[in-house]
């Protein structure tokens, strides 16, 4: 059993790294998309002008 509670702890803790790496991932997706469309009611402000 002892063999068996290290290896637990790895699979737990590669577990926890991945879900984090694809939450940090998808905030910079969002922060991309809030840029291009503040970039877009920029360009149609400017145009508006």
């Amino acid at each position: 059993s002892s063999l068996n509670d290290p290896e637990q702890g790895k699979a737990y803790s590669t577990g926890g790294q991945i879900p984090a790496k694809i939450y940090v991932t998808g905030l910079i997706k969002i922060d991309e998309a809030e840029i291009a469309v503040l970039d877009g009611d920029n360009g149609r402000a400017e145009s508006a002008n």
